[in-house]
């Protein structure tokens, strides 16, 4: 079996060493980065949600209630009066279970298109064009009343939710999942609206996660153009280390081989650790004392 020189088994458990390394550092990099840019955003989200909350406050609050009702008897006869119960329930502040309908929590609410949308659905869809978000509002037993990107008919009842269950229990909500409504990773925020200590409804916002992707990922070709440029350097750096160790020990057995020739004359330059120094000169006057015992033999 043949076995390796010095110098690679120095150099290549160093480069194995320095790699890992390199490449762990990139790696927490990065995904120290996607976290911060998630909190980021995650705050940022959260302050455009409370101020979604109080421009819409007043409106599910009762503040325009009269225009959300008429909008809503308005399509009272196509919808059997789910849309007026539901939606006057909310402006007075009642609960789920409070509709005077008996509606079922899972009911859907007015379609979308030509007279169908009601106040709080156009001023939705106003303030998230303006915000950059998508804005949903969700009363207290989890139906969709109005939604700035679909058609809130068409929509679950949201009351499951992780950051829906969260806000109904008085407490602002966080989440990040696959949205199937837009089949894409979102961040959502939900903010709860409280009408003299119950919460009333919820308006939730949130953001696609395309440009946290997107940075993290361009930070990611960055790190590893600048891991790669490293590991060469490293790479660099470690066969010039290893070579500086073991060409010393390289020339010493260089010189015994000669001094088994009978080159005698040869001298071993006593440079490099001092270990490999002492090495050296003990070499040397070995050869010195071979060189004069095999004259004085021969003569």
């Amino acid at each position: 079996m043949r076995r390796l020189r010095l110098v690679w088994q120095i150099y290549i458990p160093f480069l194995l060493i320095a790699g890992a390394s390199v490449l762990a550092l990139a790696g927490y990099a990065s995904h120290s980065f996607r976290s911060f840019h998630m909190e980021r955003s995650s705050a940022d989200l959260e302050a455009r949600g409370l101020l979604v909350e109080d421009a819409l406050e007043p409106l599910l609050r009762g503040g325009d209630a009269a225009a959300v009702l008429a909008g809503a008897r308005r399509l009272g006869a196509r919808m059997g009066g789910l849309v007026q119960n539901s939606l006057g329930a909310l402006l007075r502040g009642e609960s789920a279970s409070g509709h005077s309908s008996g509606a079922p929590a899972s009911a859907s609410p007015p379609p979308l298109g030509g007279s169908g949308i009601t106040p709080l659905q156009a001023r939705v869809t106003g303030i998230a064009q303006r915000a950059g978000i998508r804005v949903t509002v969700i009363n207290s037993s989890g139906l969709v009343l109005a939604d700035s990107h679909k058609n809130p008919a068409l929509m679950d009842n949201h009351a499951g939710r992780p950051e829906i269950a969260l806000a109904l229990g008085g407490t602002i909500g966080r989440a990040v999942r696959f949205s199937k409504t837009l089949e894409q990773n979102m961040i959502y925020v939900a903010v709860p609206v409280v009408d003299d200590g119950t919460v009333i409804a919820v308006v939730r916002s949130s953001l696609p996660l395309t440009g946290v992707e997107k940075a993290a990922g361009q930070l990611v070709t960055r790190v590893a153009g600048g891991a790669l440029a490293v590991a060469l350097l490293l790479a660099l750096a470690s066969l010039l280390i290893s070579r500086r160790v073991s060409r010393p020990l390289e020339d010493l057995r260089e010189a015994a081989d000669r001094f088994a020739h009978g080159e005698f004359a040869v001298r071993v330059d006593p440079s490099g650790s001092e270990e490999v120094a002492a090495l050296a000169l003990s070499m040397n006057r070995m050869a010195v004392e071979l060189d004069e015992r095999i004259r004085a033999l021969a003569q």
